[in-house]
């Protein structure tokens, strides 16, 4: 079923208000259960605008939950954490950025079990709002090529808070398009949250917890990060075109068309 256009874009309005809400009760209020009430908000919000728009369940968001969900996500976060500790290690290794403090181990683990649930919901929610919804309303209407440079733009756009820095927003984008291609290949949003929940846990415990200082290389670390984002992409392709391989028909690759009956992180690096 396709809603109207006016529904879309108040659906999309409303989500992005939930999004940014809870953003700012993390980022600006230092507020931990702001955040966590905003973003359970969030995922009822889009229950509600999904019924509104005509469909049953979110599903059509890529948010099906199938018996080859353990394995999309397992193999995206793990995907994910082996790229993202690669590039840390690199930008060690080549004295891009090195290493200014370690909390204790008591201090330690407390507040890296609290990032990583943390960015778990960030990353969800800003994969629904910038992909799953994208992917829903114009999976079938639009080239891929069109579907995955909007999703990437609306990625880029949603970190409002670093429209101010070009080669952020460039850094953005890459990784906007990284995020949308496995979502196309599989039809679901699971390996793709794998792998953006993957980054922000490394970046988190590498600058959050941990902290880190620029090293004698002058080279951009933001800029060693988009190089990584480039060059991983075709490894995200491959291992999505394997998992699509050996998932049942049921699991097919391609996302349904849709009918009345079917249907602290942005802080940080991604």
């Amino acid at each position: 079923m396709k809603p109207p256009v006016f529904k879309i874009i108040a659906g999309f309005v409303l989500l992005f208000a939930c999004y940014h809400t809870a953003e700012y009760f993390i980022l600006y209020r230092n507020s931990a259960t702001g955040f966590l009430t905003i973003s359970g908000l969030f995922f009822f919000a889009g229950f509600i605008v999904s019924k509104w728009q005509g469909d049953k369940t979110m599903n059509g968001w890529g948010l099906a939950v199938k018996k080859s969900f353990p394995v999309y996500f397992l193999t995206g976060l793990l995907t994910g954490l082996a790229v993202s500790t690669l590039l840390f290690l690199s930008c060690l290794l080549l004295d891009i950025e090195v290493v200014s403090f370690v909390p204790p181990l008591h201090q330690f683990l407390p507040q890296a079990a609290l990032l990583i649930f943390g960015c778990a919901i960030s990353s969800l929610t800003e994969d629904v709002l910038t992909r799953g919804y994208i992917f829903r309303h114009a999976g079938h209407r639009w080239t891929k090529s069109l579907v995955v440079a909007v999703s990437a733009l609306v990625y880029g756009l949603n970190h409002i808070h670093r429209l101010d820095e070009p080669v952020y927003f460039l850094y953005a984008l890459v990784l906007g398009i990284q995020l949308a291609l496995p979502l196309l290949l599989t039809g679901n949003i699971w390996y793709t949250f794998g792998v953006h929940w993957a980054g922000n846990i490394v970046y988190h415990l590498t600058n959050s917890v941990m902290h880190t200082a620029g090293g004698s290389n002058a080279f951009p670390p933001i800029a060693m990060a988009t190089i990584f984002a480039l060059l991983s992409i075709p490894l995200h392709l491959l291992v999505c075109r394997q998992l699509a391989l050996h998932t049942t028909a049921g699991n097919s690759p391609s996302l349904q068309r849709h009918s009345s009956a079917f249907m602290r992180h942005s802080s940080g690096l991604i």
